[in-house]
């Protein structure tokens, strides 16, 4: 195959790929200088002229920029992945990060993360060198983003208990549900979305009903287990004081919990990795109301701001104050702390973490489900937050 077919095949349409993914992408090429020269073209002219004459003007436009562009017609994208699936996973990752370049241009920067590592890492297994480049330009990438330090921990948004748990629960269907309701941190998924979009982060996918993420793993430590039997793994009630389920499963949901640990230690680290750094930002909101385990005689604030002295981000908490300087902002109260991934509390001190906690009287009506008209209002607040972090 002579040189200007890749050359060709890569810079047709310019797209906007770093000198290294060019160069990756050559070194692809040349490795499958024969096949490619049997099979890969024909292929390709074909795929080229049928996708531009079957795509709308978004698709066409977005495509062009990409090296997989070349394989999106499933048509005849066929014939290539069978017999080739691996130099297919090449180019998806070749996409991955060409699409990091775009995202990270416009600030999307969790459109690529998983993706990316996961494409690279599958790849390596066959092709070793994969690995030396693809984790090279990935890298690259991301120290672009001198703010990419950040990961967002959503860790009380959902509602589900999963199905072959429910009948465990000793309360009414519909006493459950207003339990489950009343104390999510109702869309905080929706409020934060722009800076996990961002970060990236994690985000648990169940009731804290089902487990309780903020809590530490040990009931003997738990001092919200020790008082109110309202550990990670819940066995009273919320709105009465009452047992909520019967404890027969608890082993059986431990790994649960263990997983969304485990998923968040592996995000810090890898942020550790990239920046030397990492503060998670953990997003919660909180009821108007008081429950039985709490001070009722405790003035609520609208914003409270959460860490400990050993792992505080303290220009983010400035930051949010600044924010929100015309709320009134309670430190430290009614909630303390901020959740620091399980492998580096107390140990690495290059973790920081900033809690954030929104009554929800800002953004939800009385009834503590719907939104009210100030839900975007706080949104706006907290995007601000996210442009402050964006260019430090």
């Amino acid at each position: 195959m002579e040189i200007y077919c890749i050359e060709n095949f890569l810079n047709l349409h310019t797209p906007p790929v770093s000198q290294k993914v060019t160069t990756l992408s050559y070194k692809v090429l040349i490795v499958e200088e024969e096949t490619l020269r049997q099979d890969f073209i024909p292929a390709y002219d074909i795929a080229l002229d049928q996708a531009y004459f079957h795509r709308d003007d978004d698709a066409q436009a977005m495509d062009s920029r990409y090296p997989r562009l070349y394989f999106t017609n499933k048509k005849y994208l066929s014939v290539i992945q069978e017999k080739y699936q691996h130099l297919y996973e090449v180019f998806e990752m070749l996409e991955d990060i060409a699409r990091a370049e775009h995202y990270m241009s416009h600030g999307q920067f969790h459109h690529c993360w998983d993706s990316m590592f996961d494409d690279y890492r599958n790849i390596a297994k066959e092709f070793p060198w994969v690995k030396t480049y693809g984790k090279e330009m990935y890298e690259e990438v991301l120290k672009s983003k001198k703010s990419q330090h950040y990961l967002i921990h959503l860790p009380h948004s959902a509602t589900e208990i999963p199905d072959e748990f429910i009948n465990d629960y000793l309360l009414p269907a519909d006493e459950l549900t207003h339990n489950v309701y009343q104390y999510c941190d109702l869309y905080t998924d929706e409020l934060f979305d722009d800076l996990f979009n961002v970060f990236g982060g994690v985000k648990s996918n169940y009731s804290r009903l089902f487990f309780d993420p903020e809590r530490f793993g040990d009931d003997e430590v738990e001092e919200m287990h020790k008082k109110h039997r309202l550990g990670w793994f819940y066995e009273n009630a919320i709105l009465e004081k009452k047992p909520l389920r019967k404890r027969d499963n608890k082993a059986a949901i431990r790994p649960y919990f263990n997983a969304h640990h485990d998923e968040l230690n592996q995000k810090t680290e890898e942020k550790l990795s990239l920046y030397g750094k990492c503060t998670v930002i953990d997003c919660h909101s909180f009821s108007d109301e008081r429950y039985w385990f709490h001070d009722p005689h405790l003035v609520l604030p609208d914003i409270c701001i959460g860490f400990e002295d050993d792992h505080v981000d303290k220009k983010l908490v400035e930051i949010i104050k600044e924010e929100f300087k015309e709320y009134n902002i309670g430190i430290n109260t009614p909630y303390s702390g901020s959740l620091v991934p399980t492998d580096y509390w107390g140990k690495d001190f290059r973790v920081k973490s900033v809690m954030i906690e929104i009554n929800k009287r800002l953004y939800l009506e009385p009834d503590n489900t719907t939104k009210s008209i100030n839900f975007n209002i706080i949104k706006r607040k907290l995007n601000n937050i996210l442009q402050k972090l964006d260019t430090q």
